[in-house]
């Protein structure tokens, strides 16, 4: 709210009305009142700002440029009234001498659009900040560099000019702005002598600015048009608009792009198989559809082979299926298979005989394709089947969700579906899917049931640009350190033990599997709350594709594994829940602590045995079992929501023993009332939008992750000698008052350096790898008061009887060379991380205050020596 002036706005007689954070949607009621009425109400924090237009503030009115060109033209105003910088143009604010003129939007001959704001229209107030909708970036109404997001900027502060209205419009007027411009769909249909050169530059300009048709592509789509011309156009006068729509558009069109042409589409029809009788346009020739429209490559495919068979069947999303649009007719979408039932038989037809008049009568299925079997109204008999005409195919029902990231409101959309025939045998529960199908709607019991009649199925392809390319990944390996990089970028609005990051990083990733063990990595987090856990896990379903994500309190045993559903037949089938349909990617599970037994043995079977099973209703005993190979990233908060150092370690928590023992690292996160930590946080928050720039966004870590994940780095002999050094340290503090240390923390270090080895893009595990896991190890015991190198337990909470800056001095004493006094910075940093009461940050803000100014550096070595005592 601070940068949007209601206070001054409101002074130069404005009307202002508040508006939905990050859109241009009213936050009242109705707002036509308001354009004849003084808005008296409040403007909650966040919110952005309209400005009503018309006689209610004074007579404004607003020329919106969609066009960041068209400032040119109107330097002459520029300077003497106030401007806003919009997300693709600009708004110059007028004052009407007299009436205002009427809203309306106005084209050039070259398809450009000015709007007039005015009496019943408002726009942002600058200050706003506004998030294009998805329907807008589809249609690419903004530049890419805003389609997250942009501020609408005041860049002139001048007074509003008051200016007779007919000025502006005859000006709109001489640059080439016509009230009565036909639509584009208008010039299409052809048009008559007298605006077809306007017209047809007019929609060239279009083709070639918006659609990115160019050479022959271009010319064949306005050859079309011009055909519908009354009269057309001679070729040299089309020459001429092509020419000219090229000129005037060069600054749209996109550097080297990829031009489908009529030559190449003429290429690929000609090189069709020779027995081909039937195309898929959005299957078969999807690019060129895209580049020169489904008219234009069904005109050539006539051309070419006059008798082919063309098809198109329409992509959509599975909740955006409509009964009134698609009822019966093919779409393709992408879903999730969440149940299956039996397989079957039906009869596809069958000749039937009377057993007395012997009169045959044709039989088949209904709309269930359940078996008809036809009725002899003269004998008043069924009809007996001849065995020998039946014609039978196999039939398979199944229940298809839609991928829960496009989930709307947390309730997905499930459809009853079935299979036949060759699709038979290659559906199973959490399988994803490209499906073609028609939505049925089959009367039954007094109203329809929905079926999804799948027609044919393939396995999903790969979401476009969720794994790097080989110039992005060269990249990552050459251009500094790509671990760190990617860790600082996780949250970085975030303060916390950056390897509580990196433990997750690694979760994220996977290690490798040794002696058939899991190669899965369990982190688990607990703590009081706003530490940070929540946003963690939330971030990580964000970067891993395909991750899942639930809420303890919010989701049953049943909904973590399966359970039983009635399918549109009366069948009982198993229902996959949110463990199965995310097996081979990780889940985070928040707010363990409101969860009760049952969902905790779920996430434990799954942990444990990488399975997900059914428990029968009544009997106690298990049922049927699924995959479920998920990481688990778990959160829970202590009982009573702080943690208490008198209890006993476990004590305060409400998970058994043998759940926590499966995780392979474990983080106790604490809010500790700390006047130092609380300043740094602050500045941390403070400075993030500045910063932000420098972090790897959101698409590029999906990529990083999706391709790390692809990799299996191997172990060496000298690595496993450490490890085993490592471990025979853990295990001294496997104690009745800590946490349980035991043999899968033995493989679990194994999976965690393979990981870290994937996490810097390397094939084999390294003494790097050990070193930062071995911190982490080192960091999580200290987190719940294990000293591995003393074998001590102290509390979490233990106050010591020295002061940080003894600490700190003897730190420094400790990676100090005891002959000649010299340490290094990062040997500090890192061994006073380890410490009790920091943490690496903590570290780093004592090398700074306390350490860094009492040295002076070594030039050869760029090593460090105290100056004091």
């Amino acid at each position: 709210m601070t940068n949007i002036d209601i206070e001054g706005l409101s002074k130069a007689g404005i009307n202002l009305m508040p508006l939905k954070k990050d859109t241009k949607v009213p936050m009242v009621a109705s707002w036509t009142e308001l354009q004849s009425k003084k808005y008296t109400g409040d403007f909650p924090d966040n919110c952005n700002v309209a400005i009503i237009c018309g006689e209610v503030s004074g007579g404004l009115f607003v020329v919106d440029l969609d066009d960041a060109s068209l400032l040119d033209d109107w330097q002459d105003y520029v300077d003497r009234t106030r401007v806003t910088e919009t997300g693709k143009g600009y708004h110059i604010w007028f004052r009407a001498l007299g009436f205002c003129p009427p809203n309306r939007q106005l084209e050039d001959k070259r398809g450009r659009t000015i709007d007039l704001k005015s009496e019943g229209g408002y726009v942002l107030a600058p200050g706003s900040f506004y998030v294009p909708t998805d329907k807008e970036r589809e249609a690419g109404k903004y530049p890419k560099e805003k389609e997250n997001g942009f501020e609408y900027k005041l860049i002139s502060d001048k007074s509003i000019l008051r200016v007779n209205a007919n000025k502006i419009l005859e000006k709109l007027k001489d640059l080439g702005f016509n009230t009565e411009s036909k639509t584009y769909d208008d010039i299409e249909q052809g048009l008559a002598e007298g605006g077809r050169n306007d017209g047809t530059f007019k929609l060239a300009c279009h083709y070639v600015r918006d659609l990115q048709l160019h050479g022959e592509a271009l010319r064949y789509k306005l050859e079309e048009v011009n055909a519908r011309h009354k009269p057309p156009l001679d070729e040299t006068e089309l020459d001429v608009i092509i020419q000219q729509a090229m000129r005037y558009e060069s600054s749209n069109i996109e550097q080297s792009p990829e031009i489908i042409g009529i030559e190449t589409l003429k290429t690929k029809i000609l090189n069709l198989p020779k027995d081909t009788d039937s195309v898929n346009l959005s299957k078969d020739f999807p690019d060129h559809v895209k580049q020169l429209g489904e008219e234009t490559v069904t005109t050539m495919l006539k051309k070419y082979i006059p008798d082919i068979k063309i098809t198109t069947v329409q992509r959509v999303k599975l909740r955006d299926l409509e009964a009134d649009v698609h009822e019966g007719i093919p779409v393709e979408f992408d879903a999730m298979i969440i149940a299956v039932g039996e397989r079957g038989t039906y009869t596809v037809e069958a000749d039937y005989q009377c057993p007395k008049c012997n009169k045959i009568k044709k039989g088949g299925h209904d709309q269930f394709r359940n078996t008809v079997i036809p009725f002899c109204l003269k004998c008043k008999l069924q009809c007996e089947v001849i065995r020998d005409t039946m014609k039978t195919s196999f039939i398979q029902p199944l229940r298809i969700q839609e991928f829960l990231d496009d989930t709307v409101n947390n309730t997905p959309v499930e459809y009853d579906a079935e299979i036949i025939d060759k699709s038979i045998g290659k559906a199973f529960i959490s399988d994803r899917k490209t499906f073609v199908a028609k939505f049925r709607s089959i009367p039954a019991r007094g109203k329809n049931i929905i079926i999804i009649e799948i027609m044919g199925m393939r396995d999903l392809d790969q979401k476009e640009g969720c794994m790097p390319d080989d110039t992005e990944i060269e990249k990552w390996k050459t251009e500094g350190d790509i671990f760190t990089r990617v860790r600082d970028s996780i949250s970085p609005e975030l303060y916390l033990n950056p390897t509580i990051k990196e433990s997750l990083m690694l979760s994220a990733i996977g290690g490798t599997s040794f002696n058939g063990k899991r190669a899965l990595i369990h982190v688990c987090m607990l703590g009081d709350a706003q530490t940070g856990k929540s946003e963690l896990l939330k971030k990580m379903h964000t970067l891993v594709l395909g991750s899942g994500m639930a809420v303890g309190g919010k989701v049953s045993g049943a909904g973590l594994t399966m359970s039983m559903v009635k399918l549109f037949n009366g069948t009982s089938v198993p229902q996959a829940g949110l463990l199965p349909t995310h097996t081979g990617k990780p889940v985070m599970f928040d707010e363990g602590d409101k969860s009760d037994n049952s969902v905790l043995n779920s996430l434990l079977e799954c942990m444990e045995q990488e399975t997900a099973t059914l428990v029968k209703s009544g009997t106690g005993k298990p049922g049927k079992s699924l995959a479920a190979s998920c990481e688990i990233m778990f959160a829970a908060n202590p009982k009573g929501g702080r943690y208490n150092p008198k209890l006993q370690m476990m004590d305060n928590f409400s998970m058994e023993t043998p759940f926590v023992s499966r995780f392979d690292i474990l983080w106790l996160m604490l809010d500790i009332n700390d006047p130092e930590t609380d300043k740094i946080v602050r500045k941390i928050i403070r400075n993030y939008g500045k910063n932000k720039d420098q972090f790897m966004d959101d698409e590029e870590l999906q990529r990083y992750f999706s391709y790390t994940r692809s990799l299996k780095p191997e172990m060496s002999e000298e690595i496993w000698d450490k490890v085993d050094a490592l471990h025979e340290k853990m295990r001294a503090l496997n104690k009745p008052d800590s946490i349980p240390i035991g043999w899968r923390q033995y493989y679990g270090l194994e999976r965690m350096l393979t990981a870290s080895a994937a996490a810097h893009l390397r094939d084999k595990v390294t003494d790097e790898d050990f070193k930062i896991i071995e911190r982490i190890v080192i960091q999580s015991f200290k987190s719940f008061g294990l000293n591995i190198e003393t074998g001590v337990i102290t509390k979490p909470l233990d106050k010591a009887n020295v002061t940080k800056n003894t600490v700190i001095l003897e730190t420094w004493g400790e990676i100090a060379d005891k002959e000649t006094g010299y340490g290094d910075k990062d040997d500090f940093i890192n061994k006073l991380a380890e410490k009790e009461g920091f943490d690496h940050m903590k570290a780093i803000d004592a090398w700074t205050k306390v350490i860094y100014p009492t040295v002076t550096i070594d030039a050869d070595t760029q090593l460090y020596k105290r100056n004091v005592s």
